[in-house]
């Protein structure tokens, strides 16, 4: 029946109509026609999950709120320690095959790094950026990580991940923040 209808509509060449019913059945997921849906949403998937998958205002708050008060927090208390921290750092990967050569300086530009992402994602001040900075962190400790394979610190670096990458996704929603007054309109929402 799938194909007898697109046969249909492109044997009256009535495209904009095969394309309405491809989008809005793909689209519609409580209709019990699943006819369309599999072309539709192989079509149409991005434009469906913008329609339906969308994040409140106070949701993306408290969510970017939450990752800024971690990485402030991780920032703020190893910068007056931040010898100590480097120590023990350079120490924790002496024995992995990262050489110190780069772990020493990403010891002593990482808290600073946190610090000012956590501030920045606090402030909703250069969000994208910020979250993008937070996301490239985390992956960088993650690689880390394994390479002293300290398997059970891995779950909340991928925690952090994702919240950076849901911040990504949903930075529209990103209202209540200094970037609605800093920024432009066009680099605010996209």
């Amino acid at each position: 029946m799938l194909f007898d209808g697109i046969v249909l509509y492109l044997q009256v060449f009535d495209l904009k109509r095969l394309v309405d019913i491809l989008y809005f059945h793909s689209c519609d997921f409580t209709n019990e026609s699943h006819l369309y849906t599999i072309a539709g949403a192989l079509l149409f998937s991005p434009l469906c999950w913008k329609k339906f998958i969308t994040m409140s205002q106070i949701t993306f708050l408290l969510l970017r709120l939450a990752i800024g008060a971690s990485m402030f927090g991780h920032g703020l208390v190893r910068l007056p320690k931040l010898n100590g921290f480097s120590h023990w750092m350079v120490g924790l990967y002496e024995k992995s095959i990262l050489p110190t050569a780069l772990v020493m300086p990403f010891s002593y530009i990482l808290p600073l790094v946190e610090f000012a992402v956590g501030l920045l994602l606090l402030l909703g001040l250069f969000t994208r950026l910020a979250a993008v900075a937070g996301g490239v962190i985390m992956v960088l400790l993650i690689f880390g990580t394994t390479m002293i394979e300290n398997w059970e610190a891995i779950a909340s670096q991928l925690i952090h991940a994702a919240f950076f990458a849901i911040l990504l996704q949903f930075v529209g929603s990103n209202s209540w923040a200094l970037d609605k007054l800093v920024l432009p309109r066009s680099q605010t929402v996209s």
